[in-house]
């Protein structure tokens, strides 16, 4: 019993270290995709600053300072839609690898088969019962009188 017990602690260990390192891999990506979304939307801005400019050359100043603002404007949004949605990927990604690990370390039963649970350790389980042996019959408790 003491020998699973330590199996459980050292696996439940195992698990930790293993989700820290998942957890500073993915916070190590986050940030490197931040960087290359910021890259990506300076390219972007430059490109479109040389395009407006090219086709602005009709408009005064201010409108043409009007309409970069509101380009400023949507690339913020569109940068912050993508880091949401890049860090709930990373989030579920983490969610599942905990999920497939508790499933393996529990036998791969689903969620639902763990509404009950034998008092006993899966080795007693296993043990074969010699040939021709009967279980006792305990009478079940029925709510009325002494249950013991």
């Amino acid at each position: 019993m003491e020998i699973e017990a330590i199996n459980l602690e050292e696996q439940v260990a195992d698990m930790k270290v293993k989700l820290d390192k998942l957890s500073k891999e993915s916070t190590k990506m986050v940030a490197q995709t931040k960087r290359k979304n910021e890259q990506i939307a300076k390219l972007v801005k430059k490109l479109e600053n040389k395009s407006f400019k090219a086709s602005n050359k009709g408009l005064g100043a201010e409108d043409s300072d009007k309409v970069s603002n509101h380009n400023v404007k949507f690339d913020n949004e569109r940068n912050a839609k993508k880091d949401r949605s890049l860090c709930s990927k990373y989030v579920e990604q983490i969610q599942n690898l905990i999920a497939n690990a508790v499933k393996a370390q529990l036998g791969g039963r689903s969620h639902k088969t763990h509404l009950y649970t034998k008092p006993y350790t899966k080795r007693i389980d296993a043990l074969c019962m010699p040939h021709g042996y009967q279980p006792p019959k305990f009478q079940q408790f029925d709510g009325k009188g002494n249950p013991k």
